[in-house]
Parts: C-alpha cells; sequence; structure tokens
C-alpha cells in the first residue's frame, strides 16, 4: 500500500495512544497513515473514566491541515486547529483519516483540499490513482479494514480446530486459491496460498502487488460447514461453487 505521511503528536496519552498518561507529552512526529488509523482507534477505545483529568488530545497534521482530536465518551470529536471559534465534529476514526488523506502534502507548494462548510463534509478529494482508491477502500470498506487490521484474536466459540495431516491438506487443495472481483475497485482480493492468507487492494490499475495484510490460518469444523479462521478471528466459508464468503459477502474464486 502506498505510503502516506502524516504527522501526529500527543498529550496525556502514551506513545501508541493506547493508554492515558496524564501530564505526558508524545512530540510531534512522521508516520505512514495506517498507525495514524491504529492511534485513533486506540484513543477512541479509551473510556472516560480513563482519561478523566488527563486533557489528553491528538494533534495531526498533514500540509496545511491541521487537526486537534479529543475523545468525549468514546467519540472523538474534530476541531480544524486554524479555525478559531470553530465547532467540533463528531468522526470515526476512518473519517478523520480519509480527511488527512484528501489534502496534498506539502512539499512544492502542493494543493490543499478544504473542508466543505458547517464542518459536516469532507475535504476536496486531491490527487488521483491510488490516494482515491485508498480513501474509497476506507469509505466502501470500512467492515473489510475493520478485520483486517485487528488482530490476532481467539477463535469464535464453536470452532473445532482440524489438525490431522491429510484432512489439512484437503482443505489446503479445496481453499487454496485466489477470491474476488478484480474488476471492483476499492474491494479487496484474498489469495489462499503456502500456509498464508494475504490480503491485497484492487485499484482502477488492478490489484495491488503489495498485500495489505498476511495472516496466518488454521481450518476448523463450524457447525456443520468447514472454514478458515484467519488469526485475527475471522471465518471465511466456501459456497457450493467454491467461492469465499465473508460476512455474507460473496468473494468469486478467480479461474486462472
Amino acid at each position: 500500500m502506498t505510503a502516506i505521511p502524516v504527522l501526529l503528536s500527543a498529550e496525556g496519552l502514551s506513545a501508541d495512544c493506547a493508554k492515558p498518561e496524564k501530564g505526558r507529552k508524545v512530540p510531534m512526529s512522521k508516520m505512514d497513515v495506517e498507525l495514524v488509523l491504529e492511534r485513533l482507534r486506540a484513543f477512541a477505545a479509551l473510556s472516560s473514566l480513563q482519561l478523566a483529568d488527563t486533557n489528553a488530545k491528538i494533534t495531526l497534521a498533514r500540509g496545511k491541515l491541521r487537526l486537534v482530536v479529543t475523545n468525549t465518551g468514546g467519540r472523538l470529536m474534530v476541531v480544524e486547529g486554524k479555525g478559531e471559534g470553530a465547532s467540533a465534529m463528531e468522526k470515526s476514526p476512518e473519517e478523520i483519516v480519509t480527511w488527512l488523506m484528501s489534502v496534498e502534502g506539502s512539499q512544492g507548494g502542493a494543493r490543499q483540499g478544504k473542508a466543505t462548510a458547517g464542518g459536516g463534509g469532507w475535504g476536496a478529494l486531491a490527487g488521483e490513482g491510488k490516494k482515491i482508491a485508498l480513501i474509497a477502500a476506507l469509505l466502501i470498506g470500512t467492515a473489510i479494514m475493520g478485520w483486517i487490521n485487528f488482530g490476532p484474536r481467539p477463535a469464535p466459540e464453536g470452532i473445532q480446530f482440524i489438525d490431522h495431516p491429510v484432512r489439512v491438506a484437503g482443505l489446503d487443495q479445496e481453499f487454496g486459491g485466489r477470491y474476488g472481483d478484480l474488476a471492483d475497485p476499492s474491494q479487496v482480493v484474498f489469495i489462499v496460498q503456502d500456509d498464508q492468507l494475504r490480503v491485497h487492494l484492487i485499484t482502477s490499475a488492478g490489484m495491488e502487488p503489495e498485500p495489505m495484510r498476511v495472516m496466518s490460518y488454521r481450518y476448523g469444523s463450524y457447525g456443520s460447514q468447514e472454514v478458515l479462521v484467519a488469526e485475527n478471528g475471522a471465518i471465511l466459508e466456501r459456497d457450493a461453487s467454491g467461492n469465499l464468503v465473508h460476512v455474507g459477502t460473496l468473494y468469486p474464486r478467480i479461474r486462472s
């Protein structure tokens, strides 16, 4: 996935923004947008009780855009740092990241997308190709991104793992392959191969060569169904036609 650098600093939080630390200041540093998303999600997971008396906040900057993010009862509230008297807007971590991605960096006098009036809209989308695909992936594929980025997790209740070598070899043959719709930008392709589950983003130019996520997996029985269980707890099933199914979404098998 293409790296998109963002500047981040924090107050009243640990370096990874997952714990309240009263009085601590995390200096401004550059990081890829994926790490920013992780920190925003960690911040959103903190309760009001945990954050009491910390004055915790995260400051983000990209190009000329500067955002100050606070946590109010698990709701992330965002204010543009330059706007005096601007009202706070409630945004999810994915929405905040998308806003940051919608503006150009500062090199070479690049253009800046501006938030729409009233604070209810997005910054104007600037740039083409992969950046737009990344934005679309966050907007359209939030459910996909959620389980791709979180892990590892314990297996869901009711799973009986399959460890017999002969049956595992048979399931390798049944599950192995590529699944998805290569003509649908913003979605993903799952590749089951060499004991790994790889997740690739589809852009307007086709499938990204570098995976978004690489995970181990095991096979298991879930009721009468034999399934693939990713390391983050996601369950992938196969239908009667050999396609992959995740949370009711079908990913057709790609025939070579």
